[in-house]
């Protein structure tokens, strides 16, 4: 309720943690790991009311962290049997031992080995929950891949990233049919050499073909080395 002209520096910079931190469904807790990393102190108090708020103002995105919950749980209990949340863009299906998530590109992710596990909360409850080996830690000493538990914050995460990623692929794909010739990526930037703005902004604002209802919005700069 703060007026775009009216919002300060430190208004910016906390709103910033909060949509990070609370965008995939965390709560609390993320928001205080967050913003220590950005050098911001909340109170316990302040966390949860900033939770509390980002949860009102977005009723959308809270329905898609509960459907993406049931999804993954229903797909894991019913193999070979197709689940779709956010509008049937992002679909869920296991074939008895891995869990697949199938993104609007046509491109997938794979949970290895996903099952119902029972699982003590930190809340003290006991819940079954979506277990899968975890392939982005190295097993150390032991010789198998350390289970985790595929929440709705992991969920969702994973697909809004991949579906970002894919977008840029096509964009930098597309930089190369123009001999742009495009020589590094960083997070959501794509580099060429030389002054070619208009022509790098409509690329990136067009959408690729598997997602033609996506809005794009893009901004670019030409300067002499690279910075933020």
């Amino acid at each position: 309720n703060c007026p775009i002209d009216k919002v300060t520096k430190d208004q910016r910079q906390a709103s910033k943690i909060v949509i990070l931190a609370a965008g995939f469904g965390g709560g609390k807790g993320a928001v205080q790991s967050m913003a220590v990393n950005y050098g911001v102190k909340f109170s316990d108090a302040e966390a949860q009311e900033l939770i509390t708020n980002y949860r009102n103002l977005h009723p959308r995105e809270v329905d898609l962290w509960h459907s993406t919950r049931q999804a993954i749980k229903d797909a894991v209990e019913m193999p070979n049997v197709e689940f779709s949340v956010a509008r049937n863009k992002i679909k869920y299906e296991s074939d008895g031992k891995d869990l697949w998530c199938q993104l609007p590109s046509g491109r997938f992710l794979r949970y290895m080995d996903a099952k119902i596990e029972l699982v003590k909360m930190p809340w003290g409850k006991t819940e079954k929950v979506v277990r899968y080996k975890n392939t982005k830690i190295a097993p150390a000493v032991r010789q198998e891949w350390p289970r985790a538990t595929l929440s709705h914050i992991v969920a969702v995460e994973n697909f809004v990233q991949a579906f970002a990623n894919d977008l840029l692929r096509d964009a930098l794909a597309v930089c190369e049919d123009e001999q742009l010739e495009p020589f590094m990526m960083v997070h959501d930037e794509i580099s060429v050499p030389g002054d070619h703005r208009e022509l790098m902004k409509e690329i990136m604002e067009t959408p690729p073909v598997w997602c033609k209802d996506m809005p794009l919005k893009a901004e670019g700069k030409f300067s002499y080395c690279f910075g933020k």
